[in-house]
């Protein structure tokens, strides 16, 4: 059961900017909006192991930046202020993958170790690589949905947060799985 939980509610926090767009077009408040998201997060946090202080980070750094938006939402009663949620995930994310690259091991060796525990010092530097495209993707991130949310128009902000950056990360997925075959292929190939 906490599976199929924790299903939906990564499902409800993806299709976040789509929610907020038709809440705000369908008469919601912002406060609504943000106890929404602030109770996803908190039903989150019951259902998830913490084993590392990234963990830790991962898990509270949203919960208590949803409920500083919620707080000014409610404070200037303005929901404009839920908008910057993607920014601020954009922003964690970039923390915690530049950091593990200053602080190894870095974010995608630790995934990589999991299906390969001895990995070739070849294998890290290459982990690494992945770790800074993925940092220079959640920085190019950051910019433009900052200036998704500068621009006051929540269509273009829905259709950034809500479509186009997901699209992105799945192109950077996709073209890692394909350099990495291909590395893969030209290392056999040498033996």
């Amino acid at each position: 059961m906490s599976n199929l939980i924790k299903v939906v509610i990564a499902i409800l926090l993806v299709v976040y900017p789509i929610l907020v767009y038709y809440g705000l077009n369908n008469d919601f408040s912002g406060e609504q909006l943000g106890i929404i998201l602030l109770v996803l997060f908190t039903i989150r946090s019951f259902f998830t192991r913490l084993k590392t202080n990234r963990d830790k980070v991962q898990q509270i750094f949203p919960i208590v930046m949803v409920t500083g938006l919620v707080v000014l939402t409610w404070l200037f009663n303005s929901p404009e202020y839920l908008l910057w949620y993607p920014v601020g995930l954009n922003i964690l994310f970039l923390l915690l993958f530049g950091s593990s690259v200053i602080y190894p091991p870095t974010i995608i060796e630790t995934i990589a170790s999991k299906v390969r525990k001895d990995m070739p010092p070849e294998v890290v530097v290459y982990t690494r690589k992945v770790t800074i495209a993925w940092c220079i993707f959640f920085a190019f991130n950051t910019v433009v949905s900052s200036w998704t949310v500068l621009s006051g128009s929540i269509e273009y902000w829905t259709l950034f947060n809500g479509l186009i950056s997901y699209f992105i990360a799945l192109a950077i997925v996709g073209i890692e799985y394909a350099i990495r075959k291909l590395i893969i292929h030209r290392k056999l190939a040498q033996k």
